[in-house]
């Protein structure tokens, strides 16, 4: 009887809200009294395995007991408030919910709760290398790793739940670490968080919640204490401070922007805690601001507070030797998440299908998407084509670069009236940007603008305003780019366009050597920069771009492909190849790719994991050769849609090698349209390895039978592939071997050498 109910409410758990389903679950169990109970609870156990979530609950029931209950009532019900301190309490409501109410976005104002789109937040982040440049080498493979690791093996955590005992390492207090790329929404979330506590949506545990941002902690110089900072920025609470902290376990502490505050903060320092050495233990000491922020995370001070930390991933590497309770990272939008972004930004339904169609079909586009602050742009820079009846006569981006382009050009036009020299001011602006990313400085002061001849009249223009936008909630002057990325694209405009050739050179080698990463996007820029496909849309503006530095980045292009080339054969050094590719794909030569494939004997990036982006990518920059000698891609974990972006470019290939990927009878479908092609130049075509089995025999030896071109084929799988193995029946592997008898075709096993085929490499 219990199995059809658990049956029955599976079946009305995507048709119901899961609440309502829970509860009746439990309504049901409870019903059927003890023996029911244990049945549910072995049914838990018997899913945990599955279930990271579940596994983490039964974990915590089990470590905690009847105190669980004592938490969970502790979370959930609205704290106490002394008579005395009820006014200042609604006060400080108030204040907080007035201060989050509005979010920014480049040139669009909105309230949090109309602009506000769910973000994924999931528990244990990614490892951090791999994520910070995320949005230019993600796309649809990054959705497809969202939804499989939100169901397989992470845990999606709710706003409401980031002190939550069950995603956390130990309880309900302690420090939360919220991380993510740039954009990505990290400050939203905490603005989201704060209004919703205000409004006594969530964390009514709470009697008091601070939002702090490094940005502004960083123009404290000296000593300070806990008690002067918070009322410096809520200064009713003068009288009352020390009351405040009487609970610390009713205290939450927002901490934003780690990896834009000037000190470095060692959290694994136990020195300053000893008793010979100044500490920072009571709410009144004297301390460095990093210091009361490493007491708190430490619990050191106000012990039993929570305290919620957001950063990018490159400054995380201090916290590491904290006690952290609870790592997340924000995941961004998936395809839902981007068209209700859509929607509201247009608010036009109509439109806003148009415009995200299209976007959906450019993998360039869509990579950027999950990104609210790339989703911003790419709308602003789309929105002449779709919203006018005359379309504007800017190209429709097809790089990177060229969306930056357009986006700036936008700007410029809607607000070059109030500017007397753009390119001046331009330059100005990027030499500053250009200079922060050498000093990983994200946060601009006064004395930042008058060092690079800005002058504070200039903010006053709508351009400058969303160029440098200044946090009104800062006690001093503070600037920042709307996005990192666009800091990155002034940065390599100013450049481009004031530098001598030998200046640029050295700026191109530097970026190239550099390998924390911070000069990634920026190279792509300033090469992206040389194509005149880019550059046209800003040359209205700012004049044109000079012949002599657009040729210097094409020269150095040229030869740094060559070394890529020539160097490639580790995994490191083809990983290089391929961002040099991007490079490529960036500046839009196609003469100089043409060139360049022509002249290479072979491209090889086999061991490097290719994404659908990667892809799309490598086929662009080889489809305008008119042969590939040889393209070696062994070991790319390539299935069905890898092979569907490269499909255009591989009837080119005299050498084809794929083995060792997971293209499936699926994806042998497509490649075998190739071979039917009367373009066809592949002589050597290597599949072993691909999951292949009988249903796709038949196809294959017709596309062969129609084939002129091919000479050696590899299609039988060495037992060692594992569940890559090519299984084929002994009347298919006869049925192959006697049509390649016929064809003159030389066929091998995987595990046997190719002698054949060494005169063709």
């Amino acid at each position: 009887m219990l199995a059809f109910c658990l049956q029955n409410i599976k079946q009305r758990v995507d048709e119901d809200d899961r609440k309502t389903v829970t509860n009746h679950l439990l309504n049901v169990v409870f019903e059927r009294g003890a023996k029911a109970g244990r049945a549910l609870w072995e049914t838990f156990v018997k899913l945990q395995s599955t279930k990271p979530k579940l596994r983490g609950i039964l974990k915590e029931i089990q470590g905690k007991g009847c105190n669980l209950s004592k938490e969970v009532m502790w979370s959930g019900v609205e704290s106490k408030i002394p008579n005395y301190m009820e006014d200042i309490y609604r006060q400080h409501k108030e204040t907080l919910r007035e201060q989050s109410a509005m979010l920014t976005v480049t040139d669009k104002t909105y309230f949090t709760l109309e602009g506000y789109t769910d973000l994924h937040i999931i528990s244990s982040p990614r490892q951090r290398s791999l994520v910070e440049h995320e949005q230019l080498s993600r796309g649809k493979e990054h959705e497809k790793w969202q939804k499989q690791h939100l169901k397989e093996s992470l845990e999606k955590v709710r706003i409401d739940q980031l002190f939550r005992s069950s995603f956390g390492r130990t309880s309900l207090s302690g420090t939360s670490v919220l991380t993510g790329v740039a954009g990505i929404g990290k400050t939203t979330v905490v603005h989201k968080i704060v209004h919703d506590w205000a409004a006594g949506k969530i964390y009514q545990q709470f009697n008091f919640v601070f939002l702090f941002k490094f940005r502004e902690l960083n123009s404290i110089t000296g000593r300070t204490s806990l008690n002067q900072i918070a009322v410096t920025y809520y200064p009713y609470l003068q009288d009352y401070i020390q009351d405040v902290w009487k609970e610390p376990n009713r205290i939450l502490i927002t901490l934003d922007g780690l990896d834009e505050f000037k000190e470095t903060i060692d959290f694994g320092d136990q020195r300053r805690n000893t008793a010979n050495e100044y500490h920072c233990f009571d709410p009144d000491c004297q301390c460095e601001v990093y210091d009361i922020v490493r007491c708190l995370v430490q619990e050191k001070l106000l012990k039993g507070c929570s305290v919620l930390i957001t950063s990018r991933p490159t400054a995380l590497e201090s916290l590491d030797q904290a006690g952290i309770n609870l790592w997340a990272e924000v995941l961004g939008f998936f395809k839902e998440e981007r068209r209700t972004f859509f929607q509201r930004f247009f608010q036009n339904e109509e439109i806003a299908a148009k415009v995200f169609s299209y976007v959906e079909q450019d993998d360039i586009l869509y990579t950027l998407c999950f990104n609210p602050c790339y989703c911003t742009v790419i709308c602003s820079t789309l929105q002449p084509h779709f919203v006018n009846d005359k379309k504007e006569e800017m190209a429709l981006p097809k790089t990177v670069t060229a969306l930056f382009s357009n986006y700036i050009a936008s700007l410029l036009k809607r607000w070059g009236c109030e500017i007397a020299d753009r390119r001046e001011l331009l330059l100005k602006i990027g030499a500053m940007a250009y200079e922060g990313i050498g000093k990983k400085k994200l946060i601009f002061y006064e004395n930042d603008f008058s060092r690079h001849g800005l002058k504070p009249s200039q903010f006053t223009s709508g351009f400058m305003m969303e160029m440098l936008q200044k946090d009104t909630s800062a006690m001093h002057a503070v600037h920042t780019f709307p996005h990192l990325t666009i800091q990155e694209f002034l940065a390599a405009l100013s450049i481009l366009l004031s530098k001598a050739p030998q200046d640029i050179k050295s700026a191109l080698n530097e970026a190239y050597s550099n390998s924390d990463g911070r000069y990634e996007i920026f190279l792509r820029f300033l090469v992206g920069l040389s194509a005149s496909s880019s550059a046209e849309q800003l040359q209205n503006d700012l004049g044109d771009f000079p012949p002599i530095a657009t040729g210097e980045v094409k020269n150095w292009l040229w030869d740094r492909l060559h070394k890529d080339f020539k160097n490639a054969y580790s995994e490191d050094s083809k990983k290089k190849l391929l961002n040099t590719l991007y490079l490529l794909f960036e500046s839009q030569d196609t003469q100089l790719m043409r060139k360049l494939f022509e002249s290479m004997k072979k491209t090889d990036l086999s061991g490097v994991s290719l994404n659908a982006l990667d892809c799309r990518v490598l086929a662009t920059v080889l489809e305008h050769s008119r042969v590939i000698r040889q393209l070696n891609l062994i070991y790319c974990c390539m299935d069905t849609e890898h092979i569907a972006r490269l499909l255009p470019v591989f009837h080119k290939c005299e050498i084809l090698r794929l083995k060792d990927n997971h293209l499936k009878d699926s994806g042998m479908r497509q490649l075998l349209t190739i071979l039917q092609s009367k373009k066809c130049k592949i002589k050597t075509l290597q599949l072993a390895n691909n999951s292949l089995t009988d249903a796709c025999i038949d196809e294959l030896c017709s596309a062969i039978s129609e084939n002129k071109s091919l000479k050696y084929l590899q299609v039988y799988s060495s037992q060692q592939a594992g569940e890559r193995f090519n299984s084929f029946s002994d009347e298919s592997v006869t049925q192959l071997n006697n049509l390649c008898k016929k064809k003159r075709i030389k066929i091998q096993s995987s595990d046997e050498p190719i002698s054949g085929m060494q005169s063709e490499i």
